[in-house]
């Protein structure tokens, strides 16, 4: 992996993160918070898995 491509994976990573953030922020509230929290958590570890 060269250096511009691991600028552009981190990128994308702290992107990502920052939508799930205001995502939970959004949902915390709401009755499927939890489950809402256990997706994005999911979905986290699945684009992490597919960056690396």
């Amino acid at each position: 992996m060269s250096l511009l491509e691991l600028a552009f994976a981190e990128r994308r990573i702290y992107n990502f993160m920052a939508v799930v953030t205001v995502a939970v922020r959004t949902f915390h509230r709401s009755a499927i918070s939890e489950l809402t929290f256990l997706w994005l958590v999911n979905s986290v570890k699945f684009k992490l898995i597919l960056i690396i």
